[in-house]
């Protein structure tokens, strides 16, 4: 991201949070914590009601919020982090895993702000293929990888099947036809 492109961003924000005088000025947000990517983020995260007890934490890769993320139901929660980028700054898997591995987490929630102040929140995190058998609900379907690889394969045999016929039939139909 170029400095212009940084500097006309937070130029835009800093006018859509009309905070006036209470905020550093881009000269001195260059050597301060990136107070408006925070102020947006947070923001946006106190609007949502899963989310609650936002902190500001700094690590070695900048500034994050930290703040307890709710399950959907209410029955429980974790501590989640939440880095704000400008829709201009990139990230690499490599750096996201870095900084997971680094704060000891398996996922991190991006807050990608735009020039106008809306964030939008990505959840970036390896896929849970299985729920552990604990925190599985009753009504989750579950089968051995043995049994997996035996419907795949029944499966196969019944489309190879299917094929077969379809083929016999359209023989059956040129010998008639002929």
């Amino acid at each position: 991201m170029s400095a212009a492109d940084a500097g006309g961003a937070l130029d835009s924000l800093r006018q859509v949070a009309e905070l006036g005088e209470v905020l550093p000025s881009p000269e001195e947000e260059r050597s301060t914590p990136p107070a408006l990517k925070l102020y947006f983020a947070a923001r946006r995260l106190s609007q949502e009601e899963r989310w609650e007890n936002l902190s500001v934490v700094q690590t070695s890769g900048g500034w994050a919020i930290r703040a307890a993320h709710f399950t959907e139901d209410f029955e429980d929660f974790r501590f989640e982090m939440v880095i704000p980028l400008l829709s201009h700054e990139t990230i690499t898997l490599r750096t996201h895993e870095e900084r997971c591995q680094e704060l000891g987490l398996q996922g991190i929630f991006y807050a990608l702000l735009d020039a106008d102040g809306s964030v939008v929140l990505y959840e970036v995190r390896p896929p849970e293929l299985w729920s552990p058998i604990d925190q599985r609900r009753s009504d989750e379907p579950f089968l051995q990888p043995e049994i997996l690889a035996q419907l795949a394969q029944d499966a196969g045999k019944e489309q190879n099947d299917k094929m077969e016929k379809a083929g016999e039939a359209k023989k059956r139909k040129r010998k008639k036809d002929q």
